[in-house]
């Protein structure tokens, strides 16, 4: 099971889904700009995080995988994307940057026990 209501994203430990998401802004994003997506359970384990390149209007696309979604732990956790603008990568750290947009509070991921 996979949906998303506002800012409250449910999925079932071990499905895998894709969520498209689009900031509300006119800025226009280019290459140089970065999205982080995080997902971090309620104790502040990190159980996810992706760098994303998006689109023109702040367009990503965020894929959720068997492999990583199999290993959380039923129950709330939190999620959040930030935007890097002007970032600059050295390997998997963001560099450089000019400014960070977080266009959004913190949303609630749901993770439903798979039987």
């Amino acid at each position: 099971m996979f949906s998303v209501k506002g800012d409250k994203i449910i999925i079932t430990s071990g499905d895998t889904a894709v969520l498209t998401y689009v900031p509300n802004t006119s800025r226009v994003f280019t290459e140089s700009d970065k999205a982080v997506f995080t997902v971090r359970a309620q104790d502040g384990e990190s159980l996810m995080r992706m760098t994303l390149q998006p689109e023109a209007d702040g367009r990503v696309q965020i894929p959720f995988v068997h492999e990583t979604t199999k290993n959380w732990k039923p129950g709330i956790h939190d999620w959040q994307i930030r935007y890097y603008i002007g970032a600059e990568m050295a390997g998997s750290t963001i560099t450089g940057v000019r400014e960070v947009g977080t266009p959004m509070e913190v949303g609630v991921i749901e993770v439903l026990r798979a039987l």
